[in-house]
């Protein structure tokens, strides 16, 4: 018997305990039974297996398994006492296991598998043959091991790879295959446009929901061709997609004027959502295309296999919409040549689900406590553990942290040797992937000290959980599952309903996708929890939640109706790229149809046109006083315009009104009247508007091309577009990635903004966005680090400060970054809101590959200064003594820069460049050419101090790690510029009671550090670039800045300067083709030598 049939032969009887210590190799468990009271109601628990901690347990019951709701609720009471588990509801008919799987986003989620006798889902089987352990496996299994089995996730790198090669190739042939259209550029639209519907079609068509074909749209073109022979008076493009499309999919009657292509169609279901509506190219033009193009495409999406369901695991083929969701990420950042543009970047799910769960999850949290007056920080307090992310805990039991290594204690216990802790050997069941032992031990002190805060109830904010980073996606689940009233339940629901998301530079729709995550889990919440309450018969949750559950018990899937209201409800999305909001679209109905099972439960899909829009965020009227103040005084006839469309607001807010509750009510007749009034009305207001706005900029209509610059200009008029959430003061939520383009770049002229004149146009972006957000708002957007420290940028910097709280993380791009690495990014997430003046900032962060799912989770800011904050000085510091050291030393307003002359004195060479130390010298290091000549260092610079003395004592300052941490808190994270230099915060007066010392360290630090062994080569640009490479002398370095905190009077801050340098040291490795000392160069010499 195979293990998958012996799998299903133990879940069909029934013997779980006997499945995993017989047949998977899992161990007696660790922890006996135990009993949880929930509403008075005993539920037993019954441990089955543990491997190295990870418990399988069971939850029996008499009659059926609880609710979904009242299992959430008994699964927090568990993870309190056994917070590893794999937990399972077993009653007589089915088995229902809560299997813990990885976010892309970040953190678990709980799948349910149901099992019953007659039928085993194979999703389960699959899952539990990968928890199998083997006897040649035990010695190394560890804790993380089992957690990664368990929890495991779809990679999807390598499939997307190979899949976007093939996409880019072939929607550049169907492109090059359309005929009949005006432009390159509309070609390429409607070529996604087309990709777009194939690939949305294949994901049905492989569930058997159309005509019960899982090849269906090959097998309409093999009969039409067999009907009259290829391009042969029938044409699969023209006449069987385009009936598809417009009377099959996106009509609710599927009338078909041929009656042989009807046949050929057979059953399609209306599906609507506006993405198989005429297109406006067919519209226009009377397009042809090939068979053979779609032949193409159909052999391309052949190779690879596709499927919905979002549990399915690990098949290097396998096409899911999250697959599809980054093709496209990848896909809109191209121009037709292929070439990156400026400004947009892959944004990957934990970046969007950071983002979102720190804004979106805020935002709610303070609605449901405005709603309700519960407080969310009693739960908190009472089991805090559960709210602190599981990376945090990592090495630690409910009853506290397991030992370390001896050794590690001893030497943690004192700073001075804390270095030598980088000799101690990695332990995986104790540290994080990417930790060192300093690291893990400040890990565990943070940990201690939070939980002391929890509980003396010092965390009692919103704001406060994303300074301490916290769980909040936990925290809010568990609120609406305590939720006591039904009446609070409902009001909670339009609390939820009620709340705007948008992205205003969306591209193909990651963050709104993060954000529907976060929603349908919230939406998922409360109807268990209402179908609690009613389950009681009391009159109170009848009156106050029926209305809302018999709504939801309307639709054939819970899942369907629940993600379709929070995409109208909640979401939108402006991009100035058309072809992204079609994409952003179908990302968004994937993630719909991706929870139908059965082909009956298949609904007519929300109509998204008026959610996500296409217009340019900078240019537009925002709303009445916005208009008025960008036109002034520039036309009598523009403010008498502004008077004349002003009344359409209200019009377009009542006809946007009527749409929503026709779809709503799922009325395609009346949907589509509504739609066509809508639009109408919007067209009407928005060619008015784009008039006013362009007289307001001095643009005269009636002389120039109008037309040509409303398509250059793509203006958006947020008034019309979304006037009911403009009318309110804003959106809840504002949240995206801004393009990075250099406004000399922009082909228009940006006008009306505060950071109009900076370098990059993210500035005026961010601004724009922010003018958008309610004042009870949050706020995220990545912005590029200049944002957080450049001169040139402190006018952003001060336009975000005004909303109050800001949170700033900061993240490298060496070891590994954000986004690719190659784009040479560094960046910075920047999160704001109302209600308090905090100004929080992390250190830059530095990480390996195999540290990334761990970034997130221990994201640690540290509260900076109010004189900070009054500066717009957003030093990176992420230590809350390190932020104290630097502020310290600010206040003391000395700096080497009293020390530098601008005429000939005594120079401090230094490269321009850094990584892992300030490359600073007093003796210039070699550079050779092919020849093997000396030549000068092509891009050094020097500093001139006025004294000798200057020179060595801001070299022996600047060499060690005190100018290392001032360039990683204050710098670029890549460049050196004199500024690091000049304005580093030790002045040389506030050195004279160490000088005759520090002059003595100094002379021996130029001795050791500037000797042949210590050269490190570098090939770039046909030359071998010489080094000093600081680090060969770091134990002198290290005893010198122990020296200098003592001599200034500040050594309390030399454990916060070693714990900071270990946070920063990433090793990246050696650049290909390194050298070091002089051994090559004589090697090399001497075979010249002898070829001569």
């Amino acid at each position: 018997m195979t293990v998958d049939a012996s799998i299903e032969g133990r879940l069909t009887d029934g013997d779980l305990k006997g499945l995993f210590l017989d047949l998977l190799g899992w161990d007696q468990p660790g922890v006996g039974p135990f009993t949880v009271v929930l509403d008075d109601a005993e539920f037993e628990v019954a441990p089955l297996a543990q491997k190295r901690g990870l418990h399988v347990l069971q939850i029996d019951s008499e009659t059926d398994v609880p609710s979904a709701d009242i299992q959430h609720r008994l699964d927090a009471e568990v993870s309190n006492r056994v917070p590893e588990r794999l937990l399972v509801f077993k009653s007589p008919v089915r088995q229902v296991w809560k299997w813990p799987q990885a976010r892309p986003s970040g953190g678990i989620r709980l799948i349910a598998h149901e099992v019953r006798s007659e039928e085993v889902p194979p999703a389960i089987v699959q899952r539990l043959a990968g928890v199998r352990f083997s006897i040649d496996e035990e010695a190394s299994i560890s804790l993380p091991l089992v957690r990664d089995r368990v929890r495991v996730q779809f990679n999807s790198d390598q499939v997307t790879a190979r899949f976007y090669e093939r996409f880019q190739t072939q929607h550049t042939s169907l492109q090059d295959g359309i005929e009949g259209v005006a432009t390159d550029t509309e070609s390429r639209w409607y070529a996604s446009v087309l990709m777009n519907r194939l690939m949305f079609i294949y994901f049905l068509q492989k569930k058997g929901f159309l005509n019960d074909d899982r090849n269906y749209l090959r097998s309409c073109l093999d009969r039409i061709r067999n009907l009259r022979g290829e391009d042969e008076f029938y044409s699969f493009y023209r006449d069987v997609l385009i009936p598809m499309f417009h009377q099959g999919f996106g009509s609710v009657d599927s009338e078909y004027v041929d009656p042989e292509v009807a046949e050929i169609l057979g059953d399609v279901p209306y599906v609507n959502g506006g993405i198989f509506e005429e297109h406006e190219i067919e519209a226009l033009y009377e397009v042809k295309i090939p068979d053979a193009e779609f032949e193409g495409i159909f052999n391309f999406f052949d190779e690879f296999r596709w499927h919905l369901d979002d549990r399915d695991q690990g098949d290097p083929s396998a096409i899911n919409p999250d697959v599809v969701g980054y093709i496209f990420e990848r896909y809109i950042n191209l121009t037709s040549s292929g070439q990156k543009e400026d400004g947009a970047y892959y944004t990957k799910e934990d970046v969007t689900g950071y983002m979102a769960s720190v804004t979106l999850l805020p935002r709610i949290l303070d609605r449901i406590v405005e709603a309700t007056g519960v407080n969310p920080f009693l739960l908190l307090q009472g089991t805090p553990r559960r709210y602190i992310h599981e990376e945090m805990l990592h090495g630690g039991t409910p009853d506290g942290w397991l030992p370390p290594p001896d050794e590690v204690e001893a030497l943690w216990a004192d700073p001075l040797s804390w270095f030598d802790l980088a000799d101690q050997p990695h332990d995986p069941s104790l540290q994080l992937n990417d930790e060192s032992w300093v690291e893990t031990m400040d890990r565990r002190d943070l940990v201690d000290r939070l939980l002391v805060l929890i509980e003396d109830g010092e965390i009692n904010e919103t704001d406060h959980l994303i300074t301490h980073n916290l769980d909040i996606r936990n925290l809010v689940a568990d609120l609406i599952h305590d939720l006591d009233a039904p009446a609070d339940v409902a009001e909670v629901w339009s609390q939820v309903t009620e709340t705007t998301v948008i992205d205003p530079t969306c591209g193909s729709g990651a963050f709104l996708f993060a954000a529907q995550d976060l929603l349908d889990e919230i939406y998922a919440a409360l109807l268990e929890h209402a179908r609690t309450h009613l389950s009681t018969g009391s009159s109170e949750a009848i009156e106050a939640l029926g209305s809302l559950v018999a709504t939801a018990d309307d639709h054939p899937n819970d899942a369907y109706f629940r993600r379709k209201h929070a995409t109208l409800s909640n979401l939108y999305g402006v991009d100035i790229m058309r072809e992204a909001i079609e994409i952003a679209k179908l990302r968004l109905f994937l993630a719909l149809v991706a929870k139908l099972d059965r082909k009956e439960e298949i609904e007519p899909l929300p109509d998204l046109d008026f959610n996500l829009r296409s217009g340019n965020l900078l240019v537009g009227f925002r709303d009445e006083d916005d208009a008025r103040a960008r036109v002034g005084t520039t036309s009598f006839d523009a403010l008498s315009a502004i008077d004349e469309f002003l009344p359409k607001v209200q019009e377009i807010a009542e006809a946007r009104m009527t749409f929503v509750e026709a779809q709503g009510q799922d009325d395609p007749i009346a949907t589509a009247t509504a739609k066509s009034t809508l639009r109408d009305l919007l067209e009407s207001a928005k060619t008015d508007a784009d008039k006013t706005f362009v007289i307001g900029t001095g643009f005269d209509p009636k002389e120039q091309d109008y037309e040509a610059w409303v398509k250059s200009h793509s203006p958006f008029h947020w008034m019309f577009e979304f006037p009911s959430i403009v009318e309110s003061g804003g959106f809840d939520v504002v949240i995206g990635n801004p393009p990075y383009i250099r406004r000399t770049k922009v082909p228009y002229e940006i006008d009306g903004y505060r950071t109009q004149k900076l370098p990059d146009i993210y500035a005026p972006c961010v601004e724009r966005a922010l003018s958008l957000l309610a004042p009870a708002g949050r706020f995220s957007m990545i912005l590029p680090i200049a944002f957080q420290f450049s001169d040139r940028h402190a006018e952003a910097r001060r336009v975000v400060l005004e909303r109050s709280a800001v949170w700033a993380s900061t993240y490298s791009r060496n070891p590994a970054a954000l986004f690719t690495a190659g784009l040479g990014v560094r960046n910075t997430i920047v999160v704001a809101s109302g209600g308090s003046e905090l100004l929080c900032t992390t250190c830059t962060r530095r990480w390996t590959n195999e540290g990334r799912a761990d970034l997130f989770p221990t994201t640690r800011y540290a509260a900076l200064d109010d004189r900070s904050r009054d500066d717009a000085w957003m030093v990176r510091t992420g230590d809350d003594e390190i932020a104290a050291l630097l502020q310290v030393l600010r206040d003391r307003k000395q700096s080497l820069a009293r020390e530098v002359v601008k005429e000939a004195g005594h120079p401090l060479g230094f490269k321009t460049t850094a990584l892992y130390y300030l490359p600073v010298y007093t003796k210039v290091p070699p550079v050779f050419d092919r020849e093997l000549r000396i030549v000068p260092q092509p891009m050094d610079q020097i500093i001139q101090f006025a004294s000798e003395q200057s020179l060595l004592l801001a070299f022996t300052m600047l060499a060690g790690e005190m100018g290392l941490i001032w360039w990683a808190s204050t710098g670029d994270d890549f460049h050196v510029t004199k500024g690091t230099i000049t304005e580093f915060p030790i002045g040389i007066p506030m050195l004279d009671q160490i000088r005759g010392d520090l002059l003595h360290s100094a002379e021996r630090l130029e001795q050791e550090a500037f000797q042949d062994e210590n050269l490190l080569f570098t090939p770039y640009a046909g030359r071998m670039t010489g080094a000093w490479d600081l680090r060969r002398v770091r134990n002198l370095t290290r005893e010198i800045d122990r020296f200098l905190l003592d001599g200034i009077g500040l050594p309390e801050y030399l454990p916060a300067l070693i714990r900071a340098v270990f946070r920063f040291d990433k090793s990246t490795g050696e650049r290909p083709g390194t050298e070091r000392g002089m051994g090559w160069l004589e090697e090399l010499q001497a075979e010249a030598d002898t070829d001569t």
